[in-house]
Parts: C-alpha cells; structure tokens; sequence
C-alpha cells in the first residue's frame, strides 16, 4: 500500500485506517488499540513494516506495542518524517 505525500496528520491518519483496515479484516477508527480490535503481535510486525516501506523512517515494534492506536501513531510518524527530512537536509 503507498503512503500519503506529503506527510500532513490526515493524510497518514487515512492510510493508517485503510492499513489497520486490511490487515484486521474490519472497520477500524483512529482511537481504537491496535489489540482491542484483534490486532496480534504478528499483525504488528507487519505493520511496523509496512509504515517503515511507506515512510521511510524506523519505528521499533516495543514504540507501537506502547502506542497501538492510529491517533498515536500518526504522531510518531509525522514527527518521524520531520526529524528525517531534518537530517537530510543537514
């Protein structure tokens, strides 16, 4: 699945539902925990994957463990970008 560009909230916050969306096999919202709605630590490996393919940025799987819903991770993630972009311009 491509990731949004540029990286605005929104835009990752929508990929991150249709993400959570296909891996789970349901409706998700942004403030659902990834495990409350039968996500597993598999399912999270994954994920974690897929976002670090899409935004090339590195999240450890223990950060999305401790931060399993979209709104949260839509966070670590455009800060993420941020801070990469940051450092590719130094």
């Amino acid at each position: 699945m491509e990731a949004q560009t540029p990286v605005e909230p929104q835009a990752v916050s929508a990929y991150l539902t249709r993400l959570w969306s296909q891996l789970l096999q349901r409706d998700v919202n942004p403030s659902d925990d990834f495990f409350d709605v039968g996500g597993s630590s598999l399912a999270a490996i994954r994920m974690v994957m897929e976002v670090q393919s899409a935004y090339h940025i590195e999240i450890d799987v223990e950060t999305f463990f401790e931060q399993s819903s979209i709104n949260r991770l839509t966070d670590i993630i455009v800060k993420g970008v941020s801070q990469s972009a940051g450092a590719k311009k130094q």
